[in-house]
């Protein structure tokens, strides 16, 4: 089993290492999930947002993506500054159900093959729940891990 591991920055993108040649490898390109603003005072839904997580394997190859849980717990994130937090999550599916993590804790990891080189763009789904009123304004930032595992290809 092979992995590449990158940090998905929930404001920012992150760049992933280079290709190996010879064998088939896999690295994170980009991944990036941003709220935008969010104001808890005036908030009577959740944030929902959709973001991305591209990656390029050089051949054929089924692939596994988790992500770490960042700051707090897998039923819990959080983002944080100035030493203040907000509570988000990150989801697998549209219907903001099944929380992307590492196959631990009640999380799901997200299965993808790649059928030929190239580079692929899978969906990531983010929610601030509403009713969050301890937080101050601010840029709030949090960077937990993407791997991308897969098997073969020398």
């Amino acid at each position: 089993m092979k992995s590449r591991i990158a940090k998905l920055v929930i404001i920012c993108f992150i760049m992933g290492s280079a290709v190996a040649q010879g064998a088939v490898n896999c690295n994170v390109v980009s991944a990036s999930l941003n709220f935008g603003t969010y104001d808890p005072i005036t908030s009577i839904t959740d944030k929902t947002v959709l973001g991305d997580i591209q990656i390029n394997c050089n051949g054929a190859v089924a692939v596994t993506i988790r992500l770490a849980v960042g700051q707090g717990t897998f039923s819990s994130r959080t983002m944080s500054s100035s030493g203040h937090t907000v509570k988000y999550n990150v989801y697998a599916d549209a219907g903001y159900t099944q929380v992307w993590g590492d196959g631990t804790s009640g999380t799901v990891t997200v299965p993808f093959t790649f059928s030929a080189s190239g580079t692929q763009t899978i969906a990531v789904y983010g929610k601030i729940p509403k009713g969050q009123t301890s937080s101050i304004p601010g840029t709030y930032t949090a960077t937990p891990q993407v791997t991308v595992s897969w098997s073969g290809g020398g």
